[in-house]
């Protein structure tokens, strides 16, 4: 193990030499705490004439969490302040922030599937690019016709999909061996983060299952509605001190967590269902994500830029943004009677199905390449 008082954050400081053809490079454990970095390294061919600055990569995916989290709070802050203020007790305020926020980072954390492809994929030629476009669009197709033939299925399939995902986005960084565990675990983050919005606004839920789906939902009493909630709050923060107990998240992670909770539950007090959704799936989720999915091609890529991730990611997401556009416009000129909501709720959940399972590959080479962290 290196001296800790070699390693302090130094961007560009070389630890060590390595044999850049020498792919599969593992680090049994690799912590950053207290300013400090250390690695354990595992079968590594040294070479005097080439240089992987791998302490780079390191430092920043340290300096990148603690900025992200600063962000995503601050960002999280205002939006309830500007709740509490009564800003957006105008539904079009409401629905137009809403639509620049996923504009500007929610759909491009989604744009970049082909570019996180060529990096899951060691050789990529054209039949790799058919093979990627004729599953992505296949999934695409079905689930539509899903939509069409069966929409509560469809509801009910992209609820479920979008707990996992949401709760593997949250929690990913967490080591657990047991896959069962690891599972419930995703399953309770993320029916936090996605049930609790819409129980908490549950009148404005029933509108918008209604006509998306069709279906009538009953109207239950408000002691029922807010026990689902709390009750997934309190939950949560039971896994949170099961996992401190085990070692798995140390004091200032349980700590961060629980805060966490507690401002997102704050948040969906404070907003509108549609806003408070939008604010968690912007800063908390689509943002987040953006951050791994860098940290992923980094880790591939030493010289990827946050430029060269805006750069891949714009042309896909002016592409999704015209398919709303059409979609809202046919609509429209037909006079179907979808509102915009339930168009753009459909449009999502379309392309969410197939960009889950790509993150899934991604999570499972992060954890490959560079193990979690247990605090033992």
């Amino acid at each position: 193990m290196f001296d800790e008082s070699n390693t302090k954050s130094c961007a560009f400081e070389t630890l060590f030499r390595i044999n850049p053809n020498k792919t599969n490079i593992n680090f049994c454990l690799i912590f950053y705490k207290q300013n400090y970095l250390s690695c354990v390294r595992d079968d590594i061919k040294y070479s005097n004439n080439n240089v992987l600055y791998v302490n780079y990569y390191f430092v920043m995916n340290a300096q990148i969490n603690s900025k992200s989290n600063i962000f995503i709070f601050i960002a999280t802050v205002i939006c309830v302040i500007g709740g509490l203020a009564n800003i957006f007790d105008s539904v079009i305020v409401e629905l137009a922030f809403s639509g620049v926020l996923i504009v500007l980072i929610g759909l491009p954390h989604g744009a970049t599937d082909l570019l996180l492809f060529k990096h899951l994929v060691s050789n990529v030629n054209k039949n790799s690019y058919v093979k990627f476009f004729s599953v992505y669009l296949g999934l695409i197709m079905i689930y539509g016709m899903i939509w069409l033939l069966f929409p509560e299925i469809a509801f009910l399939l992209f609820i479920i999909v979008s707990i996992y995902h949401f709760g593997q986005s949250n929690w990913n960084f967490i080591k657990v061996d047991n896959a069962i565990v690891k599972i419930l675990m995703y399953l309770l983050s993320g029916s936090f983060v996605l049930l609790s919005p819409l129980c908490l606004h549950y009148e404005t839920t029933i509108g918008v299952i209604t006509g998306i789906t069709g279906v009538e939902l009953l109207l239950m009493n408000d002691n029922i509605i807010l026990f689902i909630p709390r009750t997934l709050l309190i939950l949560n923060i039971w896994t949170l001190f099961y996992l401190y107990s085990k070692r798995c998240i140390d004091k200032n992670e349980l700590l961060l967590q629980i805060s966490s909770l507690i401002l997102l539950m704050v948040m969906y007090y404070s907003l509108p269902l549609i806003l408070g959704f939008t604010v968690y799936f912007v800063f908390w989720h689509s943002y987040g994500s953006m951050i791994d999915q860098f940290r992923f091609i980094k880790s591939k890529s030493v010289h990827f830029t946050w430029f060269e991730y805006s750069k891949n990611a714009l042309p896909f997401t002016v592409i999704a943004i015209l398919f709303i556009i059409f979609c809202v416009s046919v609509n429209y000129y037909f006079e179907f009677g979808y509102t915009l909501v339930q168009i753009f709720f459909v449009i999502l959940s379309l392309f969410t199905l197939p960009h889950i399972l790509l993150i899934e590959q991604v999570y499972g080479k992060m954890d490959s390449v560079f193990p979690q962290v247990s605090y033992n």
